[in-house]
């Protein structure tokens, strides 16, 4: 009987401890969908990024996209190339708050985010 007794209160104080920790997580986050609606440039999503201004950048299949929290600018390569996998190009994204923001691919195309020109610059190519 002792046993039973001590499994009930347990469970009844799981069960009124859960809604306090879910009120407490349902405030701690800021969750958005981003797609084309609000400026997406494709729903093909290869990596994702935060700077240090709290800016989201993503990789898709047709470039880079930028969101400040309000709204989405897109941003093409230089170069002449169809982006995605079907043509086998995959785009990465990197941030460093020393060196700022790095596009690169698959094939070895490496990209930095010049920002007093507000586009993307090709620094380097392995391939």
């Amino acid at each position: 009987m002792r046993t039973l007794l001590k499994y009930t209160i347990i469970i009844t104080l799981s069960i009124i401890r859960m809604p306090a920790n879910a009120e407490l997580t349902n405030n701690m986050f800021d969750i958005r969908h981003i797609g084309y609606a609000e400026g997406l440039s494709s729903p093909r999503v290869f990596s994702i990024v935060e700077d240090e201004h709290g800016v989201i950048w993503i990789a898709t299949k047709a470039g880079i996209d930028h969101y400040n929290g309000h709204m989405v600018k897109s941003y093409t390569l230089p170069g002449t190339f169809h982006y995605g996998d079907m043509a086998g190009r995959r785009l990465r994204l990197l941030y460093d708050e020393r060196y700022g923001l790095w596009a690169y691919d698959h094939i070895g195309r490496i990209y930095r985010y010049s920002v007093q020109n507000n586009c993307f610059e090709q620094e380097l190519s392995l391939g």
